[in-house]
């Protein structure tokens, strides 16, 4: 019986540290690193200013690689959308204010981390704009005003050493806000060809500050 219960205790012991190597094995590190940032992307600076004043809108290729061709088409080449602009505002977090507004930069440090925070919007009618309200937008697609209404995806570049997984040193994360449960979850994440087409055409660095 003894016996019995030592070969017991050592196959569970065995099979918990299978497990666990399993679990070490899978974790992805550029996952987590996107689940820390978007918990922690409000400590950052906030872009232009810190009024609603800094809401811009989205070009029409900020979308996840997820959603339909068909839809992603309509977006793209539907006549509402004729310009850059896409259908929602933004506000853009830096984590190093300093490096990304500096133009005698050409190149990002290490750790260095940009967020794109996505609202959806909702149309206001014409007459009750005001000018002291900042947060509503004239849309160059229509000619609509417009206000954001609810957080949608958080587009994430964050800046590693430079390996074969990320784009020049950085790593591309779309990170889903909608849930509400108000849980975080990625959408996508790494070399990200929708963020790299439109990135790697920057003049320094991959980023867009920079004039």
């Amino acid at each position: 019986m003894k016996r019995y219960y030592q070969t017991f205790t050592f196959f569970v012991f065995g099979l918990v540290i299978c497990i666990c190597s399993i679990s070490f094995i899978n974790t992805d590190p550029q996952h987590d690193r996107l689940l820390k940032i978007a918990k922690e992307y409000k400590t950052y600076f906030r872009y232009d200013n810190s009024d609603t004043a800094s809401l811009k809108w989205t070009i029409q290729l900020c979308a996840p690689a997820s959603i339909p061709h068909q839809t992603m088409d309509s977006l793209r080449f539907s006549k509402p959308l004729m310009s850059k602009h896409g259908n929602k505002l933004y506000v853009l977090y830096v984590k190093n204010m300093q490096s990304y507004d500096d133009t005698t930069k050409k190149a990002q440090p290490i750790g260095q981390v940009l967020v794109k925070e996505t609202w959806n919007v909702g149309e206001v009618f014409k007459d009750s704009v005001s000018k002291t309200n900042k947060s509503i937008k004239q849309s160059k697609n229509d000619g609509k005003w417009y206000k954001p209404v609810s957080k949608s995806e958080l587009f994430i570049m964050y800046k590693e050493q430079k390996n074969q997984s990320n784009d020049e040193g950085w790593v591309y994360g779309i990170v889903n806000l909608e849930d509400k449960s108000n849980s975080v979850r990625i959408l996508e994440n790494g070399k990200l060809s929708s963020c790299i087409g439109c990135h790697k055409d920057t003049k320094y660095d991959r980023i867009f500050g920079i004039k």
